[in-house]
């Protein structure tokens, strides 16, 4: 894909890109979808891009909206006004990514979690199950193994959503 579009069309780039994922975005999910995984955009030409956008209001950030990032009115305006400058067969390849794997970013920012290293050797893994404004669960294993906290880590995202049912009507009855 060519990847040199002036700053104004990448800016219409990042803000097609967000109206169609239907839902608040990070920035770690936009750089993915923009540079990492599809290469419409440089890296940092995409952070930059968003970033004046917040800057400029046609992006919003709450602050208590964990890093998510949605458009504005102003935001759909500019782009009902300008989407033209975006190629046609760039919108409909974003659209189609964007369709395609949809349930798959959203899944990736609500079910996070991480590991570390503690003082004794052990290993935390932390949990989380996030509606986008806070946290519906938290959960916390410490275990002996590297390895161990890597599993759980990598398997979180796929059984999130059962453990929290589960958990849920366990407590609940």
């Amino acid at each position: 894909m060519d990847k040199s579009f002036d700053i104004a069309t990448s800016k219409l780039i990042v803000l097609f890109t967000v109206e169609q994922m239907e839902f608040p975005a990070t920035e770690e999910t936009l750089l993915e979808v923009c540079s990492s995984s599809n290469e419409w955009l440089e890296y940092f030409v995409c952070k930059s891009a968003i970033k004046e956008l917040t800057e400029a209001g046609l992006l919003c950030n709450p602050k208590n909206n964990k890093g998510l990032h949605s458009i504005t009115a102003d935001g759909h305006a500019c782009l009902s006004h300008f989407f033209h400058r975006i190629p046609v067969s760039l919108r409909e390849e974003i659209s189609s990514y964007i369709k395609e794997n949809r349930r798959s970013f959203k899944r990736k920012q609500e079910y996070t979690g991480d590991y570390y290293k503690n003082l004794d050797g052990s290993y935390t893994v932390v949990l989380r199950i996030n509606d986008g404004v806070k946290n519906l669960l938290e959960l916390r294993f410490v275990v002996q193994a590297r390895s161990d906290a890597k599993s759980i880590y990598k398997n979180w995202a796929d059984k999130a959503s059962g453990i929290y049912s589960s958990v849920y009507e366990t407590l609940t009855e």
